[in-house]
């Protein structure tokens, strides 16, 4: 679809025609991109993101730019790049005015999370999950179709997942990273398996972390329950830190029965 809709573009057509034909390209990338992110093919992903934001531009769309400079922002951060991820920030921010409050908010959560990733920027990170918070109402009739995935679920798990990153790069517990992932977890419905189960797992390996091993064995199970069926390059990741993490405690009978398990769950996702 997307390759017929990009030919599309070489044609004669009405100015308006025109606007809904390239809004719809950058759609198409998007979705495009966003798979084959979580497939962890970074460089096809970029170059999906890249024709998403120069449709989305051509459009005049500013709301569609920054939802598409905000899946490219995630990768950035995923990828190791927080810098390029805070500049596609400030991309998404240049069409503030047409953004609503949930948009806003989930802007703010991708700073947290870039910043969550670049040594010394705690305060950063704090700070813009924080504004998140404020910000942040559930999306409604008015807010553009693309954002109603930003329940409160998804600002906890979002929120759970950047204080993660921070104690993973700080080496320092944060004290609201359980309880977030575990509101997180609470309230995603069945349909979202993945992040569920991303946010699962997350919740085991803080546990992990702070030498809990027989409460975050039983997560890391329930993760592992609901990991099964998905398909993800970032699940797989999230597991294999599992993995490291569960070796630290050879002498604990839950953390090694998590441990061989693993093998064949993630043979299954990745």
């Amino acid at each position: 679809a997307l390759r017929w809709a990009t030919s599309l573009q070489d044609s004669s057509c009405a100015p308006a025609v025109r606007t809904r034909l390239t809004t719809a390209v950058a759609r198409l990338a998007d979705l495009a991109g966003s798979a084959v992110y979580d497939a962890g093919l970074y460089g096809p992903a970029r170059h999906l993101y890249l024709l998403g934001i120069d449709a989305a531009r051509e459009s005049g769309d500013m709301a569609m730019l920054a939802h598409v400079a905000t899946g490219f922002a995630r990768m950035q951060v995923r990828a190791g790049k927080p810098a390029s991820a805070l500049d596609l920030v400030r991309l998404a921010q240049s069409g503030t005015d047409d953004l609503t409050p949930p948009a806003l908010a989930m802007l703010h959560m991708i700073k947290a999370k870039a910043y969550a990733k670049i040594p010394g920027q705690s305060e950063a990170c704090l700070q813009h999950i924080g504004s998140a918070e404020d910000r942040y109402v559930e999306p409604g009739a008015d807010d553009p179709e693309w954002i109603g995935f930003f329940v409160p679920a998804s600002l906890d798990g979002q929120i759970g997942g950047a204080l993660y990153d921070l104690s993973l790069s700080s080496q320092r517990h944060e004290p609201s990273l359980a309880d977030r992932l575990t509101t997180a977890v609470d309230r995603y419905p069945s349909g979202r398996v993945r992040a569920k189960a991303i946010a699962a797992t997350r919740l085991a390996n803080c546990l992990f972390l702070v030498r809990e091993p027989e409460e975050a064995s039983r997560h890391a199970m329930a993760a592992l329950d609901l990991a099964e069926p998905v398909k993800s390059v970032r699940l797989a990741e999230t597991l294999r830190t599992t993995g490291k993490l569960t070796r630290r405690f050879p002498s604990v009978t839950a953390a090694t029965e998590v441990q061989h398990r693993l093998p064949g769950v993630l043979a299954g996702i990745a």
